[in-house]
């Protein structure tokens, strides 16, 4: 389901914890750019970017940059975020297997597709539960109007966006 945290959720995880690797790269919205034309090989190329700090990486086409990635990162301790998966290709060309990357590397992958991360070697899965009611409306209250309820006349609003 959309609009639990899960972006939100990885990104505060990235940024606490970022620091301890070689390298890091948080890829955001990666459905929909991969639903574009070649968007596939932007991607690769900003992995590429982030981790190894490589400007020019003259991926030609999504198998180079597959060959790339793999050759380039197997000795590196790396963070990558796949913020947004939809389809098993999306993993498959940007974060492959596991002996893709060195030891100690974490790889985190958001999606709303469950069955995904059966299809990719996963070793860990966290499932967000939506807040109820009452939660959701205090995390409105606190986020909108820095108190754990609103004035009188704004009770009605915060009702209707809950």
């Amino acid at each position: 389901m959309g609009g639990l945290g899960k972006t939100t959720l990885a990104r505060v995880v990235y940024d606490l914890i970022s620091h301890e690797f070689d390298g890091s790269s948080f890829l955001a919205d990666v459905r929909e750019k991969c639903d574009k034309e070649g968007s596939v090989i932007s991607l690769q190329k900003q992995l590429l970017s982030d981790l190894l700090k490589l400007a020019d990486n003259n991926i030609r086409n999504v198998y180079d940059g597959i060959n790339m990635l793999r050759v380039r990162l197997r000795r590196k301790k790396v963070l990558v975020v796949i913020d947004d998966a939809a389809h098993p290709d999306h993993l498959r060309r940007l974060v492959g297997e596991p002996d893709w990357f060195g030891p100690g590397s974490r790889i985190i992958i958001t999606t709303r597709n469950e069955h995904l991360l059966k299809l990719h070697p996963v070793k860990k899965v966290y499932k967000l539960e939506a807040l109820t009611y009452d939660e959701a409306f205090r995390l409105l209250c606190l986020k909108a109007f820095d108190t754990h309820k609103p004035l009188e006349e704004y009770v009605e609003l915060a009702e209707s966006v809950v």
